[in-house]
């Protein structure tokens, strides 16, 4: 059976959908402009996507975690299981919910954060998940940050604010998408 390729034209960012799952849903709400879902029999992957400034890959560890303990799911931060083309910054958190191991995966590239999460155990998403990292299309950065600010519901002037700090998190953020092997002076993510 061929792989479907998902595309998303605003932001410019695509994957190969992985053989056995289909896409189911791909929406928006005020937290996140853009989610996709896809499912596989009972399992669900879904993928949501906001503008970020928070590049640093420990510190979207500790907010996860402390998200998830407002709702009552103890977690722990563990090293990032994915690699996605193009970046190192990703976040992993680990939980149990039902007895079944789960993970929220967060990965950021050029202002937008991808955030990563399932149902049913990570055990079986998780070759659904890794042909997905494998050969994700990463977003071409003023692309994606003039899709994002148009969708954000604000006046004119907190619109130009964030033109002028998402530029400014552009010119940062260039230093947290070099891999770590290439980054002068090693910097901790």
């Amino acid at each position: 059976m061929p792989e479907t390729g998902y595309s998303h034209a605003g932001l410019g960012f695509g994957f190969e959908v992985p053989q056995g799952w289909t896409l189911d849903l791909d929406s928006a709400n005020p937290r996140f402009p853009v989610i996709i879902s896809m499912r596989s029999n009972t399992e669900r992957i879904m993928v949501a996507i906001r503008a970020t400034l928070t590049v640093n890959s420990a510190e979207r560890a500790t907010s996860m975690k402390d998200e998830l303990a407002a709702r009552g799911i103890d977690a722990k931060p563990v090293a990032a299981a994915l690699s996605f083309p193009g970046t190192g910054n990703v976040a992993t958190v680990e939980f149990q919910i039902g007895g079944q191991q789960q993970q929220w995966i967060s990965m950021v590239t050029n202002g937008v954060e991808f955030s990563f999460t399932h149902t049913g155990s990570y055990e079986i998403v998780r070759k659904g998940l890794e042909h997905i990292a494998a050969t994700f299309r990463m977003p071409q950065a003023e692309q994606a940050r003039q899709f994002l600010i148009a969708r954000a519901p604000q006046s004119p002037q907190a619109r130009a604010e964030d033109l002028e700090r998402m530029s400014h998190f552009q010119r940062v953020a260039a230093r947290f998408n070099v891999p770590p092997a290439k980054r002068p002076g090693k910097r901790s993510e």
